[in-house]
């Protein structure tokens, strides 16, 4: 290996260390939280809960009704791929209806 090759290689490895420094930023060390009581946590749920859009009992009925009927839809299309797939398997499997010289 002549000295060209190695200043290339050389070059190559530090600009490729540069790029990695560029691209991930340094991560800092995790801070360790203080900890709360639990009347303190207490109260934050509660803050948290009263912040949260909760959906009407009509939504409610909507949303559950959609699950069901998605759910059975594609139950029973789960169903009736399972019937033919076995059927097709037991009709290829069965020794028999092919005629013999």
């Amino acid at each position: 290996m002549n000295r060209e090759i190695k200043r290339r290689m050389k070059r190559d490895r530090q600009s490729a260390e540069k790029d990695v420094a560029r691209a991930r930023p340094p991560v800092p060390p995790p801070q360790r939280r203080e900890r709360v009581k639990m009347r303190q946590f207490i109260r934050e749920i509660q803050g948290e809960l009263r912040r949260v859009i909760w959906p009407s009992a009509q939504e409610v009925v909507t949303y559950s009704t959609v699950v069901v009927v998605v759910v059975l839809l594609l139950t029973g299309i789960v169903f009736v791929l399972d019937l033919g797939f076995a059927k097709a398997i037991v009709a290829l499997l069965r020794p028999g209806d092919t005629a013999a010289p």
